[in-house]
C-alpha cells in the first residue's frame, strides 16, 4: 500500500456514514467527493430536487437543510420570510441608535465620510450598506434607480427615518450649497486660477471692444479656448 494511503483508509472506517439520514430537508442519497477538505453528499430535498457537493460539516450542524427553496427571495437565512428578516434588521439598527435630539445617531463602524455601514442583503446579495439607506429601505420603501438618500439634519450619523429623503445628485447638491455647506470654491477662491476677478471683466469688456481671443490669450497666460468660456460664460458665470 502506497505511503498515506493506510491513513486515507482508516479515516474512511472511522467517519460516520450519513447515507439514508436526513437532515432538514435534505436526506442523504451517497458519498460525493471532498468540499473544502470535508466529504461532500448528493442530497434529496423534500421539494423534489438534487443538490450534489453538500459539505457534510455544514451539513451536520444545520448550516445547510435544504436545496435552496428554504432560502427566500432578498433573505440568506432559512426559515425567515423576507418581511421577517426586515423586523429583525430593524431591531438590530434601533440596538445600535444614540438618540440625539430628534437624530437617530449610529453608534457601530462608520466609513470615512461618517455614514453608519451594516450588512444588509437585498434580492439575495449580501454587503455591507450605508445604515441610512438600510434605514429608508426598511421604514419608507425602495430606492429608485438615479436616487440618492438625503438628510434633512445634515448628520451623517443620523438614520431616523423622518430625516430621510430621496434626491438626484444635483438636488442633494443645491440642498448642501442652500444650507452653506458646500466646500466648492469658485473662480479666484479655487486655489489654481491664473487668472482674478477683475481680469475676467477686463476681459469680457476687452471682447466687446473686438479685441481678439488670441491676443487676450497671450496677454494673460491662459489658452484661446478658456477666453473662449469666459467671454461666452461658460465659465466665470458667478461674476
Amino acid at each position: 500500500m502506497p505511503k498515506g494511503d493506510h491513513l486515507s483508509e482508516l479515516n474512511k472506517k472511522r467517519r460516520k456514514n450519513y447515507v439514508g439520514q436526513k437532515f432538514g430537508k435534505l436526506t442523504v442519497l451517497s458519498d460525493d467527493g471532498m468540499n473544502n477538505k470535508s466529504h461532500a453528499y448528493k442530497c434529496l430535498c423534500d421539494c423534489g430536487n438534487i443538490r450534489g457537493n453538500v459539505n457534510g460539516y455544514e451539513l451536520k450542524r444545520g448550516h445547510i437543510n435544504s436545496c435552496g427553496c428554504s432560502y427566500p427571495k432578498g433573505h440568506f437565512k432559512p426559515g425567515k420570510t423576507k418581511e421577517e428578516y426586515h423586523e429583525h434588521v430593524k431591531r438590530c439598527l434601533l440596538e445600535k441608535r444614540n438618540i440625539v435630539g430628534e437624530c437617530w445617531e449610529w453608534t457601530a463602524q462608520l466609513d470615512d465620510k461618517g455614514y453608519g455601514r451594516r450588512t444588509f442583503t437585498i434580492d439575495g446579495k449580501k454587503a455591507k450598506r450605508p445604515v441610512h439607506q438600510t434605514a429608508y429601505r426598511l421604514w419608507k420603501g425602495e430606492i429608485s434607480k438615479g436616487l440618492h438618500v438625503c438628510h434633512t439634519c445634515d448628520n451623517p450619523k443620523c438614520f431616523n427615518p423622518d430625516h430621510l429623503w430621496l434626491g438626484t445628485a444635483k438636488d442633494n447638491l443645491q440642498d448642501m450649497i442652500a444650507k452653506g455647506r458646500s466646500t466648492i470654491r469658485k473662480g479666484q477662491d479655487g486655489g489654481k486660477s491664473k487668472l482674478k476677478n477683475e481680469d475676467v471683466l477686463e476681459i469680457r469688456k476687452m471682447y466687446s471692444e473686438g479685441v481678439s481671443m488670441a491676443s487676450m490669450g497671450r496677454k494673460y497666460n491662459v489658452t484661446t479656448a478658456c477666453i473662449d468660456s469666459i467671454c461666452k460664460r461658460k465659465n466665470w458665470k458667478h461674476i
